[in-house]
């Protein structure tokens, strides 16, 4: 008996596992967001905890599109996400393919966590990542890869999310937070992991009232599509024509069916 084996690409310190020997290698497709994402030296920083969220009751794709824009910080976030990075204040960048890419300044009048704040709801600041520039220690970049991973870079952390199916209505959240490895010799690092634990439990607790509520919704008759709401969705437009350019590059042919 012989094991199946499967295609393996590191990419940014990232393995990456393909079960299709025929699609075409994965770093050429994502040299851009690379070469965006380079400051933050993700092949250097070191898992600081990893956590769970199993039977969330909205398919996958809710998931990740929830996870794949910032608009929804100004109502499912009011008090917590977007008392530090507006929603309204996000730049969703120019881009093409199976990725996107988003930056959000910290808010003015809020706690910058570069500063460390100590507002109560803004979360516990750790050790920065080494040689950030003033833009990402100014604010939050989001990136997003098709199928179903989202990153949030942060001065002191990168957040990775995953969205595994599990049926057609539910899917496993898994988070994975990395930190710059001399983050682990501060004193205060167990409760900087503590805090953050919490912090994101609070952010899923309110996500999942949303994602609830989406799901919902796509039992019923759907409305007439009015195009996009906002130039902030842009990442959900690219992720349903990804989704469509895959459907109709595996769909059989009229005379196969």
């Amino acid at each position: 008996m012989r094991l199946p084996r499967y295609r393996l690409e590191e990419w940014n310190g990232l393995l990456m596992v393909c079960a299709d020997p025929g699609v075409p290698p994965l770093a050429p497709q994502l040299a851009e967001p690379a070469d965006r994402l380079a400051p933050y030296g993700l092949a250097d920083l070191v898992v600081a905890y990893t956590d769970r969220w199993d039977g969330v009751p909205a398919n996958w794709k809710v998931g990740f599109e929830n996870g794949s824009e910032n608009y929804h910080h100004m109502g499912t976030h009011a008090s917590t996400l977007d008392i530090l990075v507006p929603g309204k204040d996000t730049v969703v960048d120019e881009s093409a393919g199976r990725w996107f890419s988003m930056y959000t300044p910290f808010a003015l009048d809020g706690a910058d966590p570069a500063a460390g704040g100590d507002a109560a709801d803004v979360p516990r600041v750790g050790t920065l990542i080494p040689g950030l520039g003033e833009r990402e220690l100014s604010g939050m970049t989001v990136a997003g890869f098709f199928p179903n991973l989202v990153m949030a870079l942060l001065p002191d952390s990168v957040t990775f999310v995953r969205w595994v199916p599990t049926g057609p209505v539910t899917h496993d959240a898994l988070v994975t937070v990395l930190v710059p490895p001399q983050a682990e010799r501060d004193p205060g690092f167990g409760a900087y992991v503590e805090a953050s634990r919490r912090q994101f439990e609070v952010i899923q607790n309110e996500d999942l009232v949303a994602v609830r509520g989406v799901q919902r919704g796509l039992a019923t008759d759907p409305a007439p599509s009015g195009g996009r709401f906002s130039h902030l969705e842009r990442p959900l437009w690219q992720f349903q024509r990804y989704l469509a350019d895959r459907l109709s590059a595996t769909a059989p042919a009229p005379e196969q069916l």
